[in-house]
């Protein structure tokens, strides 16, 4: 029987949501595909990882609950060797939950998109590791060191800028790539670009020609990413309220009294009321918040 309340509270909790265009940056661990690791959403190669409709829902509390009480959490959309305890997951089912934020009739954190006249959430923008996956620079910045980089051995090296020296007759290390490259426009290339393609060194013949850089850049000698990017996040703010007895409170002595919830979120142990102290106004039972997947 529950007398009293854990009153927790949480911030900054970020949520990414799947867009429809299959864009979203996020990405997830798992261990049964080579890499260890995957895009959350990546309709091209037919993978999507389900989300739950509600921005929190019994597993992410029971979660928090577990740590908490010194207990391992247990992923909610992947396979693990060792159970949720079903004490601490009943505790989360029977706690409420209240957003700080604007809340839709549904429970959604969400806002009405005026353009589109259509519900939306309400979304941030954040900094993002990106260079997990799709992380190629779009716009790179050659200069004589990346060409070299690409050209690899001193023998290659050595011919393509005598060949460079034959062709315009100065020495292209005394002038920017850009400038050579357009110089190099003016003159016949053939003897250039086959000498490139026999060596097998062709994103320069990219370069040179069209202007396209990242064909130097994106390949296995240089591999020159964008190491971040950004993205958009729900960010959550709220309060919960705990059933504990006096056998929990004494377990909650030795809690460290704070952890995490889904991305970034913080969650602290703000207070213990009686349950005579609580008014329910704005909050919801876990247990009844919809787990369903989309």
């Amino acid at each position: 029987m529950y007398n009293k309340y854990l009153v927790l509270k949480f911030r900054n909790a970020k949520l990414f949501r799947n867009r429809e265009d299959g864009s979203c940056k996020d990405y997830v661990f798992d261990l049964t595909i080579k890499g260890g690791y995957r895009k959350r959403m990546d309709k091209k190669n037919g993978v999507f990882e389900k989300q739950f409709k509600q921005p929190l829902t019994v597993h992410q509390i029971s979660n928090l609950i577990h740590v908490l009480f010194n207990e391992r959490p247990v992923p909610s959309h992947r396979e693990c060797f060792y159970p949720k305890i079903d004490y601490l997951f009943e505790k989360a089912k029977d706690s409420f939950l209240k957003y700080s934020d604007c809340i839709g009739n549904d429970g959604l954190v969400k806002t009405t998109n005026k353009v589109k006249g259509e519900d939306q959430y309400i979304t941030e923008k954040t900094k993002v590791s990106k260079a997990v996956w799709n992380s190629w620079n779009p716009s790179p910045q050659i200069n004589w060191d990346v060409v070299k980089l690409y050209l690899g051995s001193q023998e290659n090296i050595d011919w393509f800028f005598g060949e460079i020296i034959d062709l315009l007759g100065v020495n292209p290390l005394s002038y920017n790539v850009e400038m050579v490259r357009i110089s190099l426009l003016t003159k016949k290339l053939d003897n250039l670009f086959n000498g490139l393609t026999k060596i097998e060194r062709s994103g320069l013949i990219r370069y040179i020609r069209d202007n396209q850089g990242q064909h130097i850049i994106n390949n296995d000698r240089i591999s020159l990413t964008v190491n971040s990017g950004i993205d958009n996040v729900v960010i959550l703010n709220g309060e919960i309220l705990v059933p504990i007895n006096d056998e929990d409170i004494e377990k909650l002595k030795l809690s460290k009294g704070c952890a995490t919830i889904l991305d970034g979120g913080y969650v602290w142990i703000d207070s213990v009321k009686s349950a005579h102290e609580i008014t329910s106004d704005g909050y919801e039972k876990v247990g009844d918040i919809s787990t369903e997947k989309y």
